[in-house]
């Protein structure tokens, strides 16, 4: 057989030449006729064969699939692009959370704090003069009152204290009860001169000798403040009340301090509206 490309002979079973390569298109017929002569080729021709696919396989096949491989990576990258969109998804929804939750307990704390905060601003509308002193005074001193440390004294002259020898020792409850008077009383003296707060006028009566030293000692720029206050005793006659009250009361002037002991004889009054201080006078035992 003749390749029609180069006219030299090849065997007839190749499929191409292979002095130039060309692919030959000879019929099968042909192959027939030259049997006897190319029996000992077909053998070459299988040989020739297998030696080109090796020589084609090693340099396309092992150099074109490690290349798929190096560009995997970046295949692979993108595959995983939606594991971190889910745990980005997830991220999103604790933070959500965690924000609703503290929303919540500041809520809850502000509600708590407002609550509280309107407990504590209506209760000195409810007592704000009665409270500093009607709890500790029961406690303070009722057991000087009960020990009846009397300084009265029929003889004795007191100042504007009329029918104080006709009176007699009041009971118990009325020693106590005349104690939280006097506490309370002192306590709004102290608002009235330190801050000017004329809540004491409730107590007092005008045209009595206690309302007029009230008007008289505002004038006195001073601060004051007590060291001590002890109901001693008290007697009562109707309607009308004689305390026996121990007091120390430090007085804070721009240059100095004074310490002020005090022995007096409280006057109570009641009318219609309640007790009320009509006058105070030294205690004629300590002169």
């Amino acid at each position: 057989m003749t390749c029609r490309s180069c006219q030299r002979e090849i065997p007839s079973s190749a499929k191409f030449c292979p002095h130039c390569g060309r692919i030959t298109d000879e019929p099968r017929p042909t192959v027939t006729t030259v049997q006897p002569k190319t029996e000992p080729q077909p053998v070459q021709a299988p040989q020739q064969v297998p030696e080109q696919p090796p020589q084609q396989i090693p340099t396309p096949v092992p150099q074109q699939t490690p290349a798929p491989q190096t560009f995997q990576p970046t295949e692979l990258s993108g595959d995983e692009e939606p594991k971190p969109k889910t745990s980005k998804g997830l991220l999103i929804f604790l933070i959500f959370i965690l924000i609703v939750l503290i929303l919540v307990l500041a809520g809850g704390i502000s509600y708590f704090l407002a609550s509280s905060w309107m407990k504590t601003a209506s209760q000195p509308a409810a007592a704000p003069t009665s409270t500093p002193t009607v709890t500790a005074a029961p406690t303070a001193s009722p057991s000087p009152a009960f020990l009846r440390q009397t300084t009265y004294d029929g003889s004795y002259t007191y100042k504007d204290m009329d029918s104080i020898h006709a009176s007699t020792p009041a009971s118990d409850e009325e020693c106590l009860e005349m104690e939280k008077l006097i506490h309370t009383f002192n306590s709004l003296w102290l608002e009235y001169i330190n801050n000017s707060n004329e809540s004491i006028f409730s107590y007092l009566r005008q045209g009595t000798n206690a309302y007029q030293y009230a008007t008289a000692y505002s004038e006195k720029i001073v601060t004051q403040e007590y060291e001590l206050m002890d109901v001693k005793d008290a007697r009562v006659y109707g309607n009308t009340y004689y305390v026996w009250v121990h007091e120390i009361i430090k007085e804070y002037h721009s240059n100095e301090i004074k310490r002020l002991e005090y022995h007096w004889v409280y006057k109570i009054g009641r009318d219609a509206s309640g007790y009320y201080v009509e006058n105070y006078t030294a205690d004629p035992f300590y002169k």
